[in-house]
């Protein structure tokens, strides 16, 4: 029967030769006779003194966020929404969802919050659920249809205040781009050439104030 880990409460199958699971073998056990807890600082484990404990007289517990344990203080604290009258948590520009703390799906009608590139979970599974953008018609395969595609896409209104408050925060353009490329451009055609792909570059740059009006 194979040797289970020491570490406590650990049930993982111990490697060969070890008496440590995968998880820990570079873990340590606490000092203290006859604990199997991990170490956490000076090696020994948080029963044993190796976290800091509150600074309050009397009060052993381990501190949170601060120099005291969360019953005196140190429990780090949430920050509120700043609208007057408003008890919700603050999740950016020190508001909440509710007023406009948040940020929502680039796809159009979609009131889900934004996971990542500017769309919600369910958007990044299966982009082609729901219209995103305006629908286009692309006369020729190649580069310069896709180029005509976005063009056509920076002067749609409805594009403009729908991505605005994602698309300049996006630290990284490419991103975007790669994402209107997927959206825009006919199946199976890729960039013609590599001078088609610097002039979407610039209508970038050009256009990159406009979404944010």
């Amino acid at each position: 029967m194979p040797l289970t880990c020491r570490f406590n409460q650990c049930t993982r199958v111990a490697l060969p030769q070890s008496s440590k699971c995968k998880f820990h073998k570079k873990r340590s056990l606490c000092a203290a006779p006859n604990c199997t807890n991990q170490t956490v600082r000076h090696r020994l484990c948080v029963r044993h003194g190796g976290k800091r404990t509150c600074q309050i007289d009397g009060c052993d517990a381990p501190t949170r966020g601060r120099k005291h344990c969360p019953k005196h203080g140190g429990a780090v604290p949430k920050r509120f929404c700043s609208v007057d009258g408003c008890s919700k948590q603050a999740h950016s520009n020190h508001k909440c969802v509710a007023h406009g703390g948040g940020r929502f799906c680039a796809v159009t009608e979609c009131q889900r919050h934004v996971r990542t590139r500017g769309l919600c979970r369910i958007h990044i599974e299966s982009p082609t659920d729901g219209p995103a953008y305006p629908k286009f018609e692309p006369q020729s395969f190649g580069g310069s249809s896709c180029l005509g595609n976005i063009t056509t896409l920076t002067d749609d209104e409805s594009f403009k205040g729908r991505y605005a408050s994602t698309a300049v925060r996006l630290e990284d353009w490419s991103c975007l781009l790669d994402h209107l490329f997927e959206r825009m451009c006919p199946p199976l055609s890729p960039l013609e050439d590599e001078f088609s792909l610097v002039t979407l570059q610039s209508l970038w740059v050009q256009n990159q104030n406009s979404f944010s009006q």
